[in-house]
C-alpha cells in the first residue's frame, strides 16, 4: 500500500530531511503536504526554505521516484498544530490559522519542533 496523505509539520532541517527522504523512498510528492508553523523570518529559516526548494527539485528529478521532473510537495505556511483526531476514517491533523481551524486528513503525521 502506498501512502496517500502525509503531513510533515515543521520548519526545521529535520522536516526538510523527512520530506526529501519520503520522496526518495517513492512516496509521491503529491501525497506530501509540508506544513510550516508561523515563524519569524531569520537567516536560518530563509536558508532552510531555500534548501527545501532545491532538495525537492533534486529529489523529483532523481530517477526512481516516479515523480515528474520538478514536481514538489504542496506547502502551507502559518499554521499551528493543535491536535490530532482519530475516527473510523483514519487520522486528521487539526491546525489553527488566524483563529480558524484547518483540518487535514492524513495517513501519517510527522511533527518536528524547533529547539529552544
Amino acid at each position: 500500500d502506498q501512502l496517500q496523505g502525509v503531513v510533515v509539520y515543521g520548519n526545521t532541517l529535520d522536516a526538510l530531511s523527512c520530506v526529501t527522504t519520503l520522496i526518495s523512498r517513492g512516496v509521491s510528492p503529491q501525497a506530501i503536504l509540508h506544513v510550516k508553523p508561523p515563524t519569524k523570518a531569520t537567516a536560518a529559516s530563509r536558508m532552510v526554505q531555500q534548501s527545501l526548494k532545491l532538495a525537492q527539485a533534486r529529489a523529483a528529478a532523481a530517477g526512481g521516484t516516479g515523480a515528474p521532473e520538478g514536481e514538489a510537495p504542496s506547502a502551507e505556511e502559518g499554521l499551528t498544530l493543535m491536535r490530532v483526531d482519530f475516527d473510523e476514517q483514519g487520522a486528521a491533523a487539526v491546525f489553527d490559522k488566524d483563529g480558524s481551524p484547518v483540518v487535514m486528513g492524513c495517513d501519517l503525521l510527522v511533527a518536528f519542533d524547533e529547539p529552544d
